[in-house]
């Protein structure tokens, strides 16, 4: 508790595909490589990009994150391999572009979370699975945060945890026109693992999530919201 998942057990490669037409799941093909706390990220060509992750929750084996990626066709309902993250990386945020880029950002290094969080982010090419070039590092190392396109293209990236197990009140906005992340005004709730909901106004709904305390974290019920 407290960093968003579990700290012990193994990953699953299996998936499953839900249809709201019958309020089912049907399995389908599975994973390449078995992973958690990984991000999955819905492309213009209907396909699903898989990032990064963690194989193993045994934190005594110091299980270090993952910097694969695979492709899910629902076409064929199979997973193919994809190219690797510069950062290897889990519980971090995977945000589509306007431009068909992906900006993957933050993350635990390990299952440990003690032994480092990530201020750095990159961008990735999802038709041609390459990694484009790593942009400049956040304000603030951070995994368990929320990521959310706005209306004009920015990213608005807010809250998550540090190494250390802060749980943060900060937010900052990425330019993909200038590859930067800026600070701007902090929430006035820290929290992590909450959710972030662009509405039709342009402004962002956060709300829940959790704040880190020891192995027992505090659940919120607090929601506030960001205008651009």
């Amino acid at each position: 508790g407290g960093w968003g998942f579990p700290f012990y057990g193994d990953a699953i490669a299996s998936a499953e595909i839900y249809d709201p037409a019958t309020n089912a799941f049907t399995k389908t093909g599975a994973m390449g490589t078995a992973r958690f706390a990984h991000a999955a990220t819905l492309l213009p060509n209907g396909k699903v990009l898989i990032t990064g992750g963690f194989a193993s929750a045994q934190v005594n084996q110091q299980a270090k994150s993952l910097a694969s990626s695979e492709v899910y066709d629902p076409a064929t309902g199979t997973f193919s391999s994809g190219g690797d993250m510069t950062v290897a990386r889990g519980g971090h945020t995977a945000t589509l572009l306007q431009d068909g880029t992906l900006l993957v950002a933050g993350g635990f290094a390990t299952i440990d979370p003690s032994t480092m969080v990530s201020s750095s982010a990159e961008l990735y090419a999802p038709s041609t699975s390459v990694v484009l070039t790593s942009t400049k590092e956040m304000n603030w190392a951070r995994a368990g945060q929320t990521a959310t396109l706005l209306a004009d293209g920015r990213v608005l990236l807010a809250g998550g945890v540090t190494a250390s197990g802060e749980t943060l009140g900060t937010t900052e906005l990425y330019d993909p026109t200038t590859a930067t992340f800026t600070a701007t005004d902090s929430m006035g709730t820290p929290r992590t693992e909450q959710s972030a909901t662009l509405l039709q106004d342009g402004s962002v709904l956060i709300s829940g999530g959790e704040q880190a305390n020891g192995f027992i974290p505090i659940y919120l019920s607090s929601a506030e919201l960001f205008t651009p």
